[in-house]
């Protein structure tokens, strides 16, 4: 079977692009590309993350038919349905969920595994703002951790065991007018805390499918090249669970079960920090003068 789509195509060299070859709900919508106005932040991951939330706006189902392109660094992603667990965001290749239940550290690490994931860890500048933005804000642990408490930057290392590739350290800022110090910085930035300390967090896992970003397409590509590179079957998986440190079980996603006792979890949790004497992470702003370790509202 062939589809073929009539485009009304928009001419820019800057600015994030929506293309949408199909919006059930909105049907005006239904082959066309224009301007998101709304992403004000110049940086790629503020704009491919609006492929997912334009496709969930359209009511789009399982089709993929959704793009959202950066046209100042040409980077787009197509948003592909079912490559990630109900309620995770895709960016790039990887799966990504923010519990918002306020946890310590070592429940947060058990939590995110409960689901088959790991505490997020963070590689790029992209990454750090597409994971501040699940948090819209809120405090939340990340998996950087320096298990000898030396505070020293060879000890820190990420529980998925990835690569030290990039950091995104608090500044010391005298002048707030310095690169990093501006408050929407300083929220992104990383700051010690303590892991008994409770907050939100962000875990991340791989997409059942490889599928990053695509790069160097221009918008006239997106709106006429093929995406049937982009069709492939994915695999069946196990139901993720949602651990609750509030209650004795886990939450069921997806029709499945699985009973987990709060006290043996608890116990693992404390093995864990007595074997491996973690000193964890997160992201924020310093607040009222407290070194806090995770994203932070500015208030």
């Amino acid at each position: 079977m062939f589809y073929f789509f009539i485009f009304t195509i928009v001419k820019a060299d800057s600015g994030c692009f929506i293309t949408s070859r199909r919006c059930d709900n909105f049907p005006e919508f239904k082959s066309v590309q224009f301007q998101d106005t709304s992403v004000t932040d110049p940086h790629p991951a503020a704009c491919t993350a609006r492929s997912q939330h334009f496709h969930e706006w359209c009511g789009n189902g399982d089709s993929t038919s959704i793009a959202a392109t950066h046209a100042d660094s040409k980077t787009t992603q197509i948003y592909r349905p079912n490559l990630c667990d109900p309620g995770w965001a895709q960016y790039g290749g990887d799966c990504y969920i923010h519990i918002w239940e306020r946890r310590t550290w070592y429940e947060a690490n058990l939590g995110c595994e409960a689901m088959g994931s790991e505490l997020a860890s963070i590689h790029s500048e992209g990454e750090n703002k597409f994971v501040f933005s699940l948090t819209r804000g809120i405090s939340a642990w990340i998996g950087l951790t320096d298990y000898r408490r030396e505070d020293e930057p060879e000890n820190w290392t990420w529980t998925d065991t990835t690569q030290k590739d990039f950091h995104n350290w608090n500044k010391n800022c005298t002048d707030p007018t310095e690169k990093g110090c501006q408050p929407e910085e300083k929220a992104q930035q990383w700051y010690s805390w303590d892991g008994e300390d409770k907050g939100t967090s962000v875990c991340k896992k791989k997409a059942k499918k490889p599928i990053d970003f695509i790069r160097e397409w221009t918008l006239d590509d997106v709106a006429e090249r093929s995406w049937n590179f982009l069709s492939i079957e994915i695999p069946s998986y196990p139901a993720s669970q949602h651990f609750d440190a509030n209650n004795d079980t886990d939450v069921v996603v997806q029709n499945a079960t699985c009973t987990v006792d709060l006290k043996n979890a608890t116990k693992l949790s404390t093995d864990l920090k007595d074997k491996m004497e973690f000193k964890p992470l997160g992201m924020g702003d310093m607040l009222s003068g407290a070194v806090s370790s995770m994203f932070k509202s500015i208030r």
